[in-house]
């Protein structure tokens, strides 16, 4: 089995060194849906835990009263205490982003031992109801394999992942004003929002939506009928430049 060998330090000091989950990963798997598929024909396994080397900067002092989000970028997590008292951890898995992308999606699984790590807050008496995973691109995926190891999470926000139980598309998902077609800018842009949306709740209203042309062609007041269930839709206008709310 695969393990994360550093020690758990104490969860106490505002922006303390890096927290080192210990914890045993069992025996992973090469195969479907990792490996010998068409999407990835090559059977590949995470690297040793070592390399990857999960790390947890803690940005606030922790009490257990408090909600934790985790977060894998950190400016995001400026924004999140600008305007909540929460305790704010910063996920830090550079060393398993480098090399090929489907090394770095068999990464996923070892960085998803963040619900390990958020099994030690027990030792505090902490409620998973508390608990908000936020992840980028693969890191959303590391949320939702840790929402699968540790059930109960109440929050998993994934930024520019696949699908999720609620999503929300804007500008469609896919024109991005300011961004070009050949740029990295898309990808990037929906953290710039979800740090905007953070300051300004109220600057983003998404609408549900059979689709983007749908959403364009019926008149806003019209768009507040119907459910919010989940597994819906939901379309929203952005603008070029910041603060990017657009209606």
């Amino acid at each position: 089995p695969l393990s994360l060998s550093s020690p758990l330090c104490p969860l106490s000091s505002a922006r303390s060194p890096p927290l080192s989950p210990n914890v045993d990963l069992g025996c992973l798997s090469n195969e479907d849906p990792w490996g010998g598929t068409p999407q990835w024909p090559e059977k590949l396994l995470p690297q040793n835990p070592e390399k990857v080397n999960t790390r947890f900067f803690l940005y606030t002092s922790f009490k257990p009263s408090k909600r934790s989000m985790f977060v894998s970028h950190g400016f995001i997590s400026d924004a999140v205490i600008k305007v909540e008292d929460v305790n704010c951890f910063c996920v830090d898995w550079h060393g398993g982003s480098y090399g090929t992308y489907p090394q770095a999606v068999n990464h996923i699984r070892v960085v998803g031992a963040v619900a390990r790590f958020i099994n030690t807050l027990d030792t505090c008496h902490y409620q998973l109801s508390k608990v908000h995973l936020v992840g980028h691109s693969l890191g959303a995926h590391a949320a939702g394999v840790a929402g699968k190891r540790r059930p109960g999470i109440a929050r998993i926000t994934g930024l520019d992942p696949p699908v999720g139980h609620v999503d929300f598309f804007p500008n469609g998902g896919e024109d991005m004003p300011g961004c070009s077609l050949v740029s990295k800018t898309t990808s990037f842009r929906i953290l710039q929002i979800f740090y905007t949306s953070i300051l300004t709740p109220d600057g983003f209203i998404g609408y549900p939506a059979a689709s983007y042309e749908s959403f364009q062609k019926v008149p806003f007041y019209a768009l507040y009928k119907g459910n919010t269930l989940p597994g819906q839709s939901f379309y929203f206008n952005i603008g070029e430049k910041e603060p990017f709310a657009h209606t």
